[in-house]
Formats: C-alpha cells, structure tokens, sequence
C-alpha cells in the first residue's frame, strides 16, 4: 500500500515540477517515468527533457547569484554570532 501512496506521490510532485518547468521556460521531449518495486523497497524516478532557456535569463541568473555571494562575503558568515557592543 505504501508503495502505491508513494508512486502517486512522486508523479503529483513531477506533473508539478514540469509544469512550473513550463511555465517559464520551453519544455522540448519531456520523458516521465516512475517504476514501482512492489516486491523490494527500491524506488526509481526518471525526468528526462530539453530545457531551453535565453541567454538574457541565464546572465541574469547568474549576476544574482554574484550579488548574493557578494553580500554573504561583505555581512560575514560569523557577523551576528556574537553580541554587539551598543556605542
């Protein structure tokens, strides 16, 4: 029973995930299988497809990502350890 719960499980979060995929991106051959092991605990999950995303998207993904690492290295990962003196 808890082999079928969870196989419904994993394609309601895949069906979600592609179609948050799709939504802002362009989805090309999008492959879902989920195989059930109904006699041994083993569970496989397979997504295979073609993202295609613009360049615009993948620089501004990226410049994000700078920015963040940038402000984590200015704030200090240990900065709010430690109380501060109030003056």
């Amino acid at each position: 029973m808890l082999t079928a719960l969870h196989t419904g499980l994993m394609w309601s979060i895949k069906g979600l995930a592609i179609t948050c995929l799709a939504n802002i991106s362009c989805l090309k051959k999008v492959q879902l299988l989920v195989e059930p092991d109904y006699m041994s605990a083993d569970f496989n999950s397979q997504i295979d497809c073609i993202l295609k995303m613009r360049i615009v998207h993948i620089i501004t993904i990226a410049f994000y990502l700078i920015v963040w690492k940038v402000r984590w290295w200015i704030n200090g990962f240990a900065a709010n350890t430690r109380q501060q003196p109030s003056y």
